[in-house]
């Protein structure tokens, strides 16, 4: 008994002594005084002259791991997170130049954030490459600032770097892909929203980041040529090209060395044909394409014929594009392992909804504003057991919702909105609704809450322009859900 109370005793003071240890080397207050300094001293570098940003950053005697923008480690207490951007304001400075020697202290830094500042350059000898020292930094954000393609070397050089976001600056034609190439570690780089830069140069055969996953690329200048040399970024998982210069026809071909390829984004663009190959094994793990735009923007219109030949994709779960013409069962047949279809402002009729039940794997059907007319078909999409989401909003539908919408019983969303829908609905079979919208449709009116009663993880409710009531028989009921939302101007 006597040597296990030692034990105990010994185990305690070794408890104490390394809580002792833990406040001599990190600190009771909080986070390093040399990192609150150094915090300090970059607000007053941001605040020059006389701005006034980051006001919770007073002094050296409060918890900077407390601080607007700061994260820090939860054992070490270093600064490990630093997210400045929006900072700068409106002081009357056209542009703020960088300065490295201000983020050096922070040697735990694993991230910083840096947009929308009106950065246009660096302080002499003080430009990103100085960050180099910061050996854990792998995230850089400088989104929305004033920079050119002469930052792009000096960034080429932070190996630890994994993302690299450079969106809606002023880079322009060509960027070269060799100034980067030492940026070894590079998972994910955004060169979105600059609107000018219309070339990549890549050398094919070089292992020249060969650890990029992602590549956003929408809202510039590339036309078609950009696509073989997109082709050899083999590791790429996810691209996004939308809202440039594509136009005609996409030949899949270009892109078929880009093997790891599972999402592709070629929407807002002027493409109108994609062709591919069936039988190979080109991008054999696609698994999202989006092809869109919007009914008030640049519109891709394709015809039926293109959904047979994405069955060339046969990882294909995800689709987004506009269809225009009458979609036989043999169109849709090929997509039998899809999960989500949107079709969003399409131009197709009525017998599409008669033969979508093919692909039983739906998960999501949106057909938002496809001009649809009619009463909805009871057979085809009532077949789709494993629906989550149904949008048909904004369609020219009338008359009474089919019985058969009862067989839905994994919906989850419901979208009826703004079509010409009468009668009553009746929807307890709808066992796993969570929103349904019935805004401005003809359903009868006084409309009741009885259907609802027993959907237990029902939680909005839209109603506009739909008289909602409780009649007598049933106000001593208690729903069995507990409703978040419920709008209607009855």
């Amino acid at each position: 008994m006597g040597r296990q109370n030692r034990m105990m005793q010994l185990g305690i003071w070794w408890w104490m002594a390394l809580v002792w240890v833990g406040i001599q080397l990190y600190g009771c207050r909080g986070c390093w005084e040399q990192e609150t300094v150094a915090l300090l001293q970059l607000k007053t570098s941001i605040n020059y002259p006389n701005g006034t940003s980051l006001p919770s950053w007073e002094d050296t005697e409060s918890d900077c791991c407390h601080w607007e923008g700061v994260a820090c480690n939860i054992t070490t207490r270093h600064v490990i997170k630093l997210f400045l951007n929006n900072t700068m304001g409106y002081y009357g400075l056209e542009n703020w130049y960088f300065n490295a020697s201000l983020f050096l202290p922070f040697k735990e830094l694993r991230e910083l954030d840096m947009s929308g500042n009106w950065l246009a350059g660096w302080v002499t000898n003080e430009g990103f490459d100085r960050l180099v020292g910061l050996e854990k930094l792998q995230i850089l954000t400088l989104d929305w600032n004033n920079y050119n393609n002469s930052i792009l070397p000096y960034l080429g050089v932070l190996s630890s770097l994994k993302t690299l976001r450079i969106k809606g600056n002023y880079l322009n034609g060509s960027i070269h892909f060799q100034d980067l190439c030492a940026m070894s570690n590079l998972e994910e780089l955004d060169l979105s929203s600059n609107y000018e830069i219309n070339h990549l140069m890549t050398t094919k055969g070089t292992k020249c980041l060969n650890k990029l996953r992602v590549l956003s690329l929408d809202w510039n200048n590339f036309n078609n040529s950009i696509l073989p040399y997109l082709g050899v970024l083999s590791s790429l998982k996810t691209l996004h090209i939308a809202g440039n210069k594509l136009n005609g026809s996409i030949h899949f071909q270009d892109l078929c060395a880009m093997s790891n390829l599972e999402e592709l984004d070629l929407s807002y663009n002027e493409i109108n044909h994609l062709m591919t190959t069936k039988g190979t094994k080109c991008l054999n793990k696609l698994r999202v394409l989006r092809v869109k735009g919007e009914d008030y923007m640049k519109r891709e219109n394709f015809s039926p014929s293109v959904l047979q030949s994405l069955g060339a994709f046969p990882s294909l779960k995800n689709l987004s594009l506009h269809i225009q013409g009458l979609v036989t069962a043999k169109d849709l047949g090929a997509l039998n392992n899809l999960e989500h279809l949107n079709l969003d402002f399409s131009s197709i009729n009525r017998s599409f909804l008669q033969n979508v039940g093919v692909i039983n794997s739906l998960r999501v059907l949106s057909l938002r504003k496809c001009g649809l007319s009619g009463s909805l078909p009871s057979q085809g999409w009532c077949n789709l057991k494993n629906l989550e989401l149904l949008d048909l909003s904004e369609n020219d539908f009338e008359g009474m919702l089919p019985s058969c919408l009862g067989n839905l019983t994994s919906l989850r969303i419901l979208d009826l909105s703004f079509n010409h829908f009468k009668g009553n609905v009746s929807l307890s079979s709808l066992v796993s609704l969570e929103y349904i919208s019935l805004s401005y449709n003809h359903f009868m009116l006084p409309f009741s809450f009885a259907s609802f009663f027993h959907l237990s993880k029902l939680k909005v409710i839209l109603s506009d322009n739909i008289t909602l009531s409780v009649e007598n028989e049933f106000q001593s009921w208690v729903p069995r859900f507990q409703l978040e939302v419920r709008f209607h101007n009855g």
